[in-house]
């Protein structure tokens, strides 16, 4: 449903089907031209943009072994008075923070697996806010 509003509200139409909709947003994705950041002015918010190049696709294909076998979701705790209790699982962290609550540490083999990208991405990004 929510992939359907999407591609109808990027694309302009939805089949409904969700393989053709992935599809017909891959398709516009690779077609779109990413703004700069200054497209959006200096008093707007800025909005997720496609910047393409940022992570080789080649080097995401080589380490997705790794991915895969590094991904566990890890057990957040939010205490007793909590409808999920300890029950909650949720994502495989590579970035936490210290405040953080509950506290969770960084899964250690999806680290290694994927630190190199995420720093590639931040970089990326730093450019990018910088244009």
């Amino acid at each position: 449903k929510a992939l359907a509003k999407y591609v109808r509200k990027v694309c302009g139409v939805s089949s409904g089907d969700a393989l053709e909709d992935a599809t017909r947003l891959i398709q516009h994705c690779k077609n779109a031209t990413p703004p700069s950041a200054t497209a959006f002015g200096p008093r707007k918010t800025l909005r997720h943009v496609l910047v393409r190049g940022c992570v080789s696709p080649q080097l995401l294909h080589e380490r997705f072994p790794q991915i895969k076998g590094a991904y566990t979701q890890q057990a957040l705790d939010y205490g007793k008075n909590s409808r999920y209790g300890d029950r909650w699982k949720i994502s495989c962290y590579i970035v936490v923070l210290e405040k953080w609550k509950p506290k969770i540490m960084p899964h250690e083999p999806m680290v290694s697996a994927l630190s190199d990208v995420v720093d590639m991405c931040c970089r990326r990004f730093e450019e990018w806010y910088l244009e």
